[in-house]
């Protein structure tokens, strides 16, 4: 058998793949003081409901929340930086660029280290590899003791050529260890090996800042599944990847968006099961709402990445890194969204969360603020008594006392104050999804939309008819959706090496050279997690730009085996056809030149079976379980809407809206303008007029 769970900031989700192909879901509410603890109960439960003991359990995938809560609510380790003497404010000076040129106020997001923190160590090599001043020792060992001093237990050195020249680095790591050992020592050379100081150094605080955490993390439950006698606990990269826990724990950073990555893997399984193949895939769970777009079945892989914006989607006001991650826009816009009145005296909806702990006023965990979830039960959307299968019953008192007291606030009734946070958080999804789709040339009506998490399908038809898209997915499994990618996500591991050359002056040896180097890169963690050599695909691509710009763009390279002119004439074409593409002009007179070169080294697909469904239908044996008010602005009104359960219709059968469709994990609304039907693999996929 083989298990997965994604920890969510509400609900840790969870899926066991038993010996004979059927998947059984699970979701137990998440334990944000210590995340192991939802984990470890949830796979409990999940053998027990099976009577299967951890030795059935070959294999465990995971995807956390752990390296980005620790860096949102910096509770990480307590981190210095050591750069070249003279670089010590490079976490401060940045690139001296302003994401607002206007903005007297202007704000960015705090570094992780304090200027007090910075070292410089003595050292200097050009950019063609001279040593000009060689690396003083004595210096180093002189901030190991002032590091001892202050307590310090994690280091991020990043010299400035390190990505190319990593002797001085390896050197000041050494020395740290033999006098500081059992310290957290993180590489700009391992962890980013790329051109562009800024970038390098806050992708490798960012690393140091979470190893020791996210490697205690790995540890303990590491050594709970040994007890439990389960097989290999394997984890999902930001860019959809699975990678052994030495990987993990070495290189956190590259875990900071696994859970929203692991969803859009599930999206591209269903693409290429249904050869539905341009899709947008939205993952809307408890805390957030994740946005992604497939085209052609694959979602677009970027080379970096920015987190902790102090000012909400504004592009450069964040902590940059440069790792590769699936493309996707995420917004503070979740089931726990805190609803509120904002400075303007408006209705405003996060992006404060109730979260697990207290959670929405309807948990009656001891939350009182209302949430997005709250006015989804006052509307009718949900189900007090079926929530997570009525293993979970909600409080509806609670829930409306929580709205009413806004709805005072604010001069509303309950209802309208309760449909304006609904369509106000559908309102900011569409907008951000229209963003996201714009800023990659698609027209968002040419998509379907596949909805998943808790919240995704309950919300899909209102952001779907924002966006003027006509088809809505719901899948079979929708609330644990992001737990069945991780088990259908392959093997992978990316490594890069910033090594820039003209593309006209590329020898046959030094393409050859380049991809021997990436290849070994890649090899201890591929066969940690267990691959055999001639199981693994290697797919180089590069980041391109003309000579004299400052940035790049990505393009897939060929195979290894063409002729050095074959190679460049199709690196030529791609580049060319891709750049006038993305920019709408192609500019003439100027050479290219390749800067980083990257591999993707993966292996096969996991194969996801059918899901186990838990039938609820009504008293006469039809799909059909009862009626119940539910609100529709189309309507104007609360409408006697029919309820169904997911698991027992029929393939063929037609549900005419206004309707409901639950499932033990989640449930999708239906308006008025919208019909629904069941697939071949009982998807339940809406259209609307």
């Amino acid at each position: 058998m083989k298990l997965a769970f994604d920890t969510g900031g509400t609900f840790t989700d969870l899926a066991l793949l038993d010996d004979v192909g059927v998947v059984h879901p699970h979701k137990v509410l998440s334990t944000p003081d210590d995340p192991s603890r939802a984990v470890l109960q949830g796979i409990d439960e999940l053998l027990a409901m099976r009577n299967g003991q951890g030795r059935d359990v070959t294999a465990i995938f995971g995807a956390t929340t752990v390296v980005t809560n620790a860096v949102l609510e910096r509770r990480g380790a307590a981190t210095a930086l050591i750069t070249t003497d003279g670089f010590q404010d490079i976490l401060r000076i940045r690139t001296e660029g302003r994401y607002d040129l206007y903005d007297l106020k202007l704000q960015f997001s705090e570094p992780l280290v304090s200027r007090r923190n910075c070292f410089g160590a003595r050292e200097r090599v050009t950019v063609d590899g001279d040593v000009v001043v060689p690396l003083d020792e004595a210096g180093i060992a002189d901030i190991a003791a002032e590091l001892k001093a202050r307590g310090i237990t994690s280091i991020a050195v990043c010299l400035l050529h390190g990505y190319r020249y990593v002797t001085h680095e390896a050197r000041i790591r050494d020395l740290l260890l033999a006098h500081l050992p059992g310290v957290s020592v993180s590489l700009s050379s391992v962890v980013c090996p790329e051109i562009r100081e800024y970038d390098r150094a806050s992708t490798t605080v960012v690393n140091a800042y979470t190893r020791p955490l996210m490697s205690a993390h790995v540890a303990h439950l590491e050594r709970e599944l040994a007890h439990r006698e389960t097989g290999q606990l394997l984890w999902m990269t930001s860019s959809g990847g699975i990678v052994p826990g030495i990987t993990a724990s070495t290189l956190p950073v590259r875990m900071i968006e696994s859970g929203p990555a692991a969803g859009v893997v599930a999206s591209g399984e269903y693409a290429r099961r249904s050869g539905d193949a341009n899709l947008m895939s939205f993952d809307m769970g408890g805390t957030t709402a994740k946005l992604c777009m497939l085209i052609d079945g694959k979602p677009r892989i970027a080379p970096e990445l920015e987190v902790a914006h102090a000012a909400r989607f504004r592009r450069g006001s964040g902590l940059p890194l440069k790792i590769q991650s699936v493309q996707m826009i995420e917004i503070g816009a979740g089931g726990g969204s805190i609803a509120h009145v904002g400075a303007l005296g408006l209705l405003a909806v996060g992006p404060r969360s109730a979260g697990a702990a207290p959670g929405p006023a309807c948990y009656g965990l001891g939350g009182m603020d209302p949430t997005v979830t709250d006015t989804d039960l006052a509307l009718g959307y949900l189900d007090a008594a079926s929530f997570l299968g009525g293993t979970f019953t909600l409080d509806r008192p609670a829930a409306m006392a929580a709205i009413a007291r806004l709805a005072d606030e604010i001069g509303l009734t309950p209802t309208r104050c309760a449909y304006g946070v609904h369509d106000l958080v559908n309102e900011a999804m569409a907008r951000a999804a229209a963003m996201h789709a714009m800023d990659g040339g698609v027209d968002p009506r040419g998509l379907s939309m596949i909805a998943f998490g808790g919240a995704g399908p309950v919300h899909a038809y209102g952001v779907a008819r924002k966006l003027g898209i006509s088809r809505v997915i719901c899948p079979l499994g929708a609330g644990v959706n992001s737990a069945l990618g991780l088990l259908a996500a392959p093997v992978a591991v990316d490594v890069a090496s910033s090594a820039p050359a003209a593309l006209a002056d590329c020898t046959a040896a030094q393409l050859e050279a380049v991809r021997a180097g990436l290849i070994r890169d890649a090899a201890p963690a591929i066969a940690a997690a267990g691959l055999t050599p001639d199981a693994v695909t290697h797919a180089f691509s590069a980041d391109m730009r003309h000579v004299g710009q400052g940035y790049e763009i990505n393009i897939d390279l060929p195979a290894p085996d063409v002729s050095l002119e074959v190679f460049r004439a199709a690196v030529t074409e791609a580049f060319r056809k891709t750049y006038l593409a993305l920019y709408g002009r192609a500019v003439a007179g100027t050479g290219i030149e390749i800067i980083t070169w990257r591999l993707r080294a993966s292996g096969p697909f996991g194969a996801v079976g059918a899901i186990q469904t838990h039938r609820q239908s009504g008293g006469d044996g039809t799909a059909l379980r009862g009626h119940r008010p539910v609100y529709f602005e189309e309507a104007g009104d609360f409408v006697a809407t029919p309820v169904y359960d997911h698991y027992a219709l029929e393939p063929g059968t037609r549900i005419h809206g206004p309707a409901i469709v639950e499932q033990r994990e989640s449930t999708a609304v239906i308006g008025p303008s919208g019909s629904a039907g069941l697939d071949a693999r009982a998807n339940l996929v809406i259209d609307i007029a």
